[in-house]
């Protein structure tokens, strides 16, 4: 399959209200184009034009959910590589409910969330087990490997050290903590979409942004929360940075 070039990809943004502009930022800062529409009339007209599709569920409404399953469907239909992140499922029944359906209708490629969320969509598509706390890494691997073999897709695990797994294999990322920034994972999801939509297989386009983040995040220690930067800087910078990529 060709390689697309980042330049030429096309990524469908159905994303929280809160980082919609992060999120089409730092698409544009990489070469990539952001269509932003949810709008349950025009999406799978965006879609079809797209090579790939982020659902993030950050600020859901009926409307929103019609919208983002359409897209789904329509992204299956087209064989267009979809990003969900299930962001802050545990928080009500609605998240829960609809990440459970989009789980059971959907084909998605790549899960992203932290540990709570991907932990959410474990105990979904694992209701026998028991709630748990502090798990070891190793733990935390077999959550990610478990959601990905039943799922069929790549889940990355956006913690203290981000996880990407696959069915076969799992790759850690060691270093610098992930900010505690919202909009930090919409961005990283972003990334992902993009790099996957150039016709990267999931797990490949998923390394590679997370080594990407990795290194991003290494750049930007210095400029952590506790510093005159502040905290609404960070995803600024962090997109300045993405800018200056050569992917």
């Amino acid at each position: 399959m060709e390689i697309k070039d980042l330049k030429d990809v096309r990524v469908h943004c159905i994303t929280n209200y809160i980082t919609s502009n992060l999120v089409a930022n730092s698409l544009m800062a990489i070469g990539a184009t952001p269509f932003i529409g949810d709008d349950p009339d025009e999406v799978k007209d965006l879609t079809k034009l797209s090579d790939s599709l982020i659902i993030n569920i950050g600020t859901l409404n009926f409307r929103t959910i019609r919208s983002m399953l359409k897209s789904g469907l329509c992204a299956n239909l087209k064989q267009r590589p979809i990003v969900f992140l299930p962001v802050n499922i545990f928080a009500s029944n609605l998240r829960r409910q609809t990440a459970e359906t989009f789980l059971k209708e959907l084909k998605i490629d790549v899960i992203l969330g932290d540990f709570e969320e991907i932990y959410e969509v474990y105990k979904i598509l694992s209701p026998e087990k028991e709630s748990e706390k502090d798990l070891t890494e190793e733990e935390k691997e077999s959550i990610c490997r478990m959601v990905s073999e039943r799922q069929k897709c790549t889940v990355i695990m956006v913690s203290d050290i981000d996880i990407v797994a696959d069915d076969e294999s799992t790759t850690f990322f060691r270093g610098e903590k992930s900010p505690k920034v919202y909009g930090y994972k919409c961005i990283y999801g972003a990334l992902v979409a993009a790099i996957i939509g150039t016709g990267l297989k999931a797990t490949d386009a998923s390394k590679k942004a997370a080594k990407i983040m990795f290194e991003l995040k290494g750049k930007l220690k210095d400029l952590e929360l506790n510093t005159e930067i502040g905290l609404g800087n960070y995803n600024s910078l962090l997109i300045n940075e993405m800018q200056k990529l050569n992917l």
